[in-house]
Protein backbone atom coordinates (compact mmCIF):
# COMPACT_ATOMS: atom_id res chain seq x y z
CA UNK A 1 0.00 0.00 0.00
CA UNK A 2 1.33 3.40 -0.52
CA UNK A 3 3.24 5.73 2.05
CA UNK A 4 1.43 8.48 1.00
CA UNK A 5 -1.61 9.09 -0.10
CA UNK A 6 -1.70 6.96 -3.42
CA UNK A 7 0.72 5.66 -5.59
CA UNK A 8 1.80 8.46 -7.94
CA UNK A 9 2.36 10.35 -4.77
CA UNK A 10 4.72 8.04 -3.99
CA UNK A 11 6.20 7.95 -7.12
CA UNK A 12 6.52 11.61 -7.26
CA UNK A 13 8.22 11.75 -3.64
CA UNK A 14 11.05 8.95 -3.57
CA UNK A 15 11.32 8.18 -7.15
CA UNK A 16 10.63 5.56 -9.26
CA UNK A 17 13.74 2.67 -7.46
CA UNK A 18 12.08 2.86 -4.22
CA UNK A 19 8.40 2.44 -5.14
CA UNK A 20 9.73 -0.83 -7.40
CA UNK A 21 11.49 -1.77 -3.72
CA UNK A 22 7.96 -1.02 -2.34
CA UNK A 23 5.85 -3.15 -4.60
CA UNK A 24 8.64 -6.10 -5.07
CA UNK A 25 7.35 -8.14 -2.22
CA UNK A 26 3.49 -7.47 -3.02
CA UNK A 27 4.10 -8.84 -6.78
CA UNK A 28 3.87 -12.86 -7.72
CA UNK A 29 6.66 -14.43 -10.17
CA UNK A 30 4.68 -14.09 -12.68
CA UNK A 31 4.42 -10.05 -12.47
CA UNK A 32 8.26 -9.94 -13.26
CA UNK A 33 7.70 -7.68 -16.32
CA UNK A 34 7.09 -5.56 -13.40
CA UNK A 35 10.23 -5.81 -11.28
CA UNK A 36 12.97 -6.75 -13.51
CA UNK A 37 13.41 -3.70 -15.71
Amino acid sequence: SPRRGDFNEDLRAFGLRALRRALRTQLAPQDCCFTCR
